[in-house]
């Protein structure tokens, strides 16, 4: 059952993830430090790796402080063909200095943290932001794919990888090309793996910060689910949520 061989390949890359563990948790504890003394984590990542922008922020378990920084232009494609199509998306990310103009763009400080999303972690705008972001003393943690990146690296002749230069790495445990299930009379391999992985990385990063600002003695606000509380009590926590982001992000002084 092709199905079962996918959720058994994925399942065990999960596993994998484990082995990144102090990693992980060593993010977290950045994050944590960042957010209690004031300071925000931006989210960043071109394509698919939107998605892990809108996981830290706003998203049920999420915490405030973490803000997602998404382009459109790199992150909407999906009309494929025609106007915001696939081919303009992928011809942006190979673009010089188009990733500094994006984190120009944001509002970050000196002391606040950016977690960069890129299995690949060789594209320019992708390197782009994480230099502008180094050059302007943020903590970069990468989230990225060893295996994939020395691939694209090579392919690239031997262009620089975005876990070359952050300050902290988390390998994503995503193989060379991303999907995992080969299938007899195709050449390529279906069923992609990355989304699944970097999500549960965001997520292990969000569990790991809300532990470590409760130990610094701060109190973590957490997006919460509005099925598990009573109505009232979900817009009271939404309300709170939304008016924290406004003035921990957004309006900062």
């Amino acid at each position: 059952m092709t199905s079962l061989t996918y959720l058994n390949a994925i399942a065990e890359r999960v596993t994998l993830l484990r082995h990144q563990a102090a990693a992980i948790q060593g993010a977290a504890d950045r994050c944590a430090e960042t957010i209690h003394r004031g300071g925000v984590v931006h989210v960043f990542g071109a394509g698919h790796s939107r998605m892990m922008c809108e996981e830290a922020y706003p998203r049920i378990g999420a915490v405030v402080g973490f803000h997602p920084i998404v382009e459109l232009a790199v992150t909407y494609f999906t009309p494929v063909v025609g106007g915001s199509g696939l081919r303009q998306a992928l011809f942006l990310e190979r673009v010089p200095g188009y990733g500094k103009v994006i984190f120009d763009e944001a509002d970050t400080r000196t002391g606040d943290a950016v977690i960069i999303f890129s299995s690949s972690g060789v594209e320019h705008v992708i390197m782009d932001f994480a230099d502008a972001a180094l050059e302007a003393g943020l903590t970069v943690i990468a989230v990225t794919s060893g295996a994939y990146s020395r691939a694209a690296s090579e392919e690239r002749s031997g262009a620089r990888r975005l876990a070359d230069i952050a300050d902290l790495t988390i390998d994503n445990q995503v193989p060379v090309g991303d999907a995992l299930v080969e299938l007899d009379g195709l050449d390529e391999r279906v069923g992609a793996s990355a989304s699944v992985l970097n999500l549960a990385v965001m997520d292990a990063i969000t569990a790991g910060t809300a532990s470590t600002l409760l130990q610094l003695g701060g109190h973590p606000l957490v997006f919460a689910s509005p099925h598990l509380v009573g109505h009232e009590r979900s817009e009271q926590r939404f309300d709170e949520c939304i008016a924290a982001y406004e003035q921990h992000v957004l309006k900062r002084g």
